[in-house]
């Protein structure tokens, strides 16, 4: 469940010649108790090679920690039909949504 970028990422002159038209959650980690409750988010750049993530050869590492009332949003929301009613599906999809939202990602989630 990548993001397809409405402008691919361009690595510049780390992989000359070459763009990565999708982002996709590389690491997702919630801490749910205590006072830093939190969604800690890693993010990077590559396309959909036959069916299989590739990450970008030059692809940077964005990374993101959610909390407050973000946190609280994305820990109240439900599974939706296209989650195919499994619970990580719906955390990438609210963490994609917000990552889009937030405008972190410019795109669609495919």
């Amino acid at each position: 469940m990548p993001v397809l970028l409405t402008t691919p990422w361009n690595p510049g002159d780390r992989d000359s010649g070459h763009t990565y038209p999708r982002a996709q959650i590389s690491y997702l980690a919630i801490t749910p108790e205590g006072p830093n409750k939190s969604i800690m988010v890693s993010v990077e750049y590559g396309d959909m090679v036959n069916a299989e993530w590739v990450r970008g050869t030059a692809s940077t590492t964005l990374e993101y920690r959610i909390a407050g009332a973000d946190y609280d949003a994305m820990i109240a929301e439900e599974i939706e039909e296209g989650d195919n009613d499994l619970i990580y599906a719906a955390a990438k999809r609210v963490v994609y949504e917000w990552l889009i939202a937030e405008e972190h990602l410019i795109g669609t989630i495919e």
